[in-house]
């Protein structure tokens, strides 16, 4: 995943395409911000959506949109691939999905999450948004409850695009 990764993902796609041999193709999977909510709306003063919320901010300010990923099929098309294919999945943040495989994918996500949330989180809430370390710390213990909670149906979408360079 490259969210936050590009500032200039038309560019990327220039380069990438001047670079691939002639019949060469190129594949792209990102998550796309904000998350969404499949059942109604977020609870009141929801963590999780603030944080996903901040999150969007700070990589706007970055001049990294976290919603990149849905430009992705037409970046393509305008850097000259042919063939270009966008297929959209959600991502489950916990086990609150009926469908086996989702539930199984929120499992991971849930840990992926939980686990990783300060990593992915400290930079861009202290040097970006100007939070305290231990105001970041005190929120992100909020936002880890928050997704624990099968009650809310939260997820993102992820984009699959590839695409062909014209033999």
């Amino acid at each position: 995943m490259m969210i936050g990764s590009v500032a200039d993902f038309p560019r990327l796609y220039r380069q990438c395409f001047d670079n691939l041999s002639n019949g060469g193709w190129i594949e792209t999977l990102d998550i796309s911000f904000p998350i969404l909510l499949n059942n109604g709306e977020f609870p009141e003063n929801s963590a999780f959506k603030k944080w996903s919320d901040l999150f969007m901010e700070g990589c706007e300010k970055l001049g990294r949109p976290a919603n990149s990923a849905e430009l992705y099929k037409s970046q393509l098309e305008a850097a000259g691939f042919v063939d270009v294919v966008e297929t959209k999945y959600i991502w489950p943040s916990n086990r609150w999905p009926k469908d086996r495989k989702l539930k199984e994918l929120g499992m991971w996500q849930l840990e992926n999450v939980t686990s990783g949330l300060e990593g992915f989180s400290m930079a861009m809430f202290t040097r970006v948004l100007g939070w305290t370390k231990p105001e970041v710390d005190v929120f992100l213990a909020d936002v880890r409850k928050e997704t624990k909670d099968t009650k809310i149906h939260v997820y993102w979408n992820i984009f699959v695009v590839y695409g062909r360079k014209p033999v």
